[in-house]
């Protein structure tokens, strides 16, 4: 869900993770697509996750489209497959 940003941070309800690996929050590019590098990220342990708070990098203007992505742990960062699809939700801030 679109969101308000809380601070410096934005907040995710809930996320299952099926082993330990990491949330990574990525902002939009200049053409409106996913950018490549995470303005925020915390590391999750296996399991079912809520309330979790994500400190981010940088100043956000409202209407920033944010994605939330679960990615696996390791050097490789690739994001985790939820039936064959990476494990995301975009929002935007509020």
């Amino acid at each position: 869900m679109n969101q308000k940003l809380e601070g410096d941070a934005v907040s995710i309800t809930y996320a299952y993770v099926p082993k330990d690996g990491t949330l990574a929050i990525f902002s939009s590019d200049p053409s409106g697509k996913m950018s490549a590098k995470p303005v925020g990220h915390v590391a999750l342990s296996a399991g079912d996750q809520r309330d979790i708070k994500v400190k981010l990098s940088s100043d956000l203007k409202p209407g920033t489209k944010l994605w939330a992505v679960l990615e696996k742990s390791g050097s490789s960062s690739a994001p985790i497959k939820d039936a064959g699809q990476p494990a995301e939700q975009s929002f935007k801030v509020l």
